[in-house]
């Protein structure tokens, strides 16, 4: 059976690790009017509508990373090379199924993920451990970060994290099977020999309330439009050279076909309405340049990760995935 879990608090009055200084402030709170899981939501995107938005903002529209299936965006990321595969050393995925992005600032976000995970001890099969996780501990830097909607990857921009109030019972109730389903795989992932009973208690344990599901803020502090455009090519290339060697012929790759736009929640910035899958072979020439160029510009290029002092409300907050990109 499960051991006894203490319940993560939910943070009253976060204080905020700024991700390039060493200050510390606290972060403006919106307490919730109730635990009803609309009023959650609405005080957890009052938080992300105050924070900051970074100047390097990204076209209305993002073109998608054109990999071909079956293949992963690790995979992809693996061939890169120079300062390109340098600079994505460290980089987070996040998905449409967990991920809330913010109606007013749609840059901003927020994800979901096991608070506490299970794990099998590696001496003994049998006897199993609950640890609890630190779930910014992979963020606690700003860092490139992608997004997957309906299977298609697309550059998000550079992100950093901070913790929000954890998932109540009843939002739990009201998540979708999909969702609740990836996070209990997730809770269990490292433990050995799962049945379908684990799975199952898992799921009791998170709606009685044992186990706890963190809601981590996305705050985007830049968008790195020369790596974008980099991975932009790389993806073509990548794609091209596949396809030839599966063809046995050089030729470029067939363009694929124009996507269906994706209506969105908020009020229309990149992500909620625009993300969709843009056609690479109809952008106008010169707008996705040359590999090679690109490439070696990528040792002069900034991560987005300038100073975030500028042009910044002195008294907002700096801190660091069904949603923002939908």
């Amino acid at each position: 059976m499960f051991p006894a879990l203490s319940a993560s608090p939910a943070p009253q009055g976060p204080v905020v690790k700024d991700a390039l200084a060493v200050e510390q402030r606290p972060l403006l709170c919106h307490f919730p009017v109730s635990d009803e899981p609309v009023d959650m939501v609405a005080a957890r995107n009052a938080i992300l509508a105050t924070l900051p938005l970074p100047e390097e903002a990204p076209d209305d529209t993002l073109s998608p990373l054109s990999i071909p299936a079956p293949l992963t965006i690790q995979e992809f990321i693996s061939t890169l090379s120079g300062p390109l595969r340098v600079s994505l050393n460290q980089y987070r995925l996040f998905y449409a199924t967990t991920t809330v992005w913010c109606p007013e600032r749609e840059e901003h976000g927020y994800f979901y993920t096991p608070a506490f995970k299970c794990s099998t001890n590696p001496r003994v099969a049998t006897a199993h451990r609950w640890s609890p996780v630190d779930v910014i501990a992979r963020m606690n830097k700003p860092t490139e970060c992608f997004f997957n909607k309906d299977g298609i990857w697309y550059y998000a921009g550079v992100y950093t994290a901070f913790r929000l109030a954890d998932l109540t019972t009843k939002e739990w109730a009201a998540l979708s099977p999909e969702v609740t389903q990836m996070l209990v795989k997730e809770t269990i992932i490292a433990r050995k020999n799962t049945s379908p009973q684990n799975v199952y208690e898992t799921t009791q344990l998170y709606a009685a309330g044992a186990l706890k599901v963190a809601c981590v803020a996305l705050q985007c502090v830049g968008f790195n439009n020369a790596m974008y455009t980099a991975l932009l090519e790389q993806a073509r290339i990548f794609t091209q050279s596949k396809w030839a060697a599966a063809t046995g012929k050089a030729s470029p790759a067939p363009p694929a076909p124009a996507p269906i736009p994706v209506a969105g929640l908020g009020s229309g910035s990149v992500w909620n309405v625009h993300a969709n899958s843009v056609n690479l072979s109809a952008r106008p020439a010169g707008v996705v340049g040359g590999g090679d160029d690109l490439v070696s510009g990528m040792a002069a290029m900034t991560l987005g990760r300038r100073s975030q002092n500028e042009n910044r409300d002195e008294n907002a907050p700096s801190v660091i995935g069904d949603g923002r990109k939908r």
